[in-house]
């Protein structure tokens, strides 16, 4: 997959929803029809989102694919009420107990239904980067996909995020006509961002480990200050939340890839081949991507040990305010 060699080298009522749901939309249209690949961005003020889910007709052998991303901090926001965000659910045929998830910002991978003619296949995928909602189903000869993605409101760092999310969608954009595209996706961006904090994490652990002097940094330069041991257990506390949020997080996409290994065999029954040879080239990049999983899983529960590590020094020196000795 181009994606993968490109990835490896760069590795009120209305405010009852999200508290609220809010920001002009990037509406981000993707569709595959006849081989050609088609990439559009079109501004909020420019396109209403239940028109943009609404029009467009499934062409054969097509995968039609809708996203639209809400980032949450913006200067233009807009509100959408209850009623307005109640009418998309009803439009992309989401299953009602979706609501209660996007309300409570559940973590996980949920999914009902199934991709047939006969029935609409119905997902939500929570993580601490985004929550999303899609459903896909068979229209006649073909499949449609529409898709919502949520950032949670007051967050620095939506907008990268999404701009993340949005590269992800570049690179792998030779695979969107798989049904099994948008979760692959979703599955790759959390990895690349869990392998940034993970980064992050290390930095912490070896800056703090230089000032504690346990560890190959060197000496001490701690004096058992207040302020000082204040700034290192905050910053111990806040990498070993990262930590636990990365195997969280992981166990998750491992989740989603063990379902989407499934799916092939449930599209069986709308005897659509074309797809299920389409689907081939994610089955066998998830394949690599479960090693990188696997690494990183090993890197975090190898940081924990350090952090708690670095834990129990700042604590003999809250003990031992004058100095101690290392074993």
């Amino acid at each position: 997959m181009d994606g993968i060699r490109e990835f490896a080298q760069s590795s009120s009522m209305g405010r009852k929803i999200l508290n609220p749901i809010r920001d002009s939309f990037d509406v981000i249209h993707i569709s595959q029809t006849s081989g050609r690949f088609e990439y559009e961005e079109a501004d909020r003020r420019q396109a209403d989102l239940l028109t943009f889910f609404r029009e467009g007709l499934i062409e054969e052998n097509v995968h039609n694919l809708k996203i639209v991303c809400v980032p949450m901090d913006s200067p233009d926001s807009i509100v959408i009420n209850e009623g307005v965000f109640g009418e998309i659910l009803e439009e992309i045929r989401l299953d009602p107990w979706i609501r209660h998830l996007i309300r409570t910002r559940a973590y996980g991978y949920y999914h009902s239904g199934r991709m047939t003619c006969n029935g609409v296949a119905t997902y939500y995928l929570g993580t601490s980067f985004v929550f999303t909602i899609w459903t896909t189903r068979q229209e006649q000869s073909g499949f449609a996909t529409k898709c919502l993605i949520l950032v949670p409101p007051g967050d620095s760092m939506a907008f990268r995020k999404l701009k993340n999310l949005r590269r992800s969608f570049r690179l792998f954009r030779n695979d969107s006509h798989s049904t099994l595209y948008l979760p692959f996706v979703f599955s790759v961006d959390a990895i690349t961002w869990r392998e940034r904090c993970l980064m992050k994490s290390l930095d912490t652990i070896r800056e703090v480990e230089s000032k504690t002097g346990h560890g190959s940094w060197g000496p001490s330069y701690l004096n058992g200050g207040r302020d000082d041991i204040t700034v290192l257990t905050a910053s111990l506390g806040s990498a070993l939340n990262t930590i636990g949020n990365t195997i969280k997080h992981l166990n998750i996409i491992e989740s989603v890839w063990t379902h989407l290994e499934k799916l092939p065999d449930e599209m069986q029954d709308a005897e659509r081949n074309e797809f299920l040879v389409n689907n081939n080239s994610i089955l066998s990049a998830i394949n690599i991507l479960r090693q990188q999983s696997s690494n990183a899983g090993v890197q975090a529960q190898y940081l924990e040990l350090r952090i708690r590590s670095q834990t129990s020094v700042v604590s003999r020196i809250v003990s031992y305010p004058h100095g101690f000795v290392l074993e």
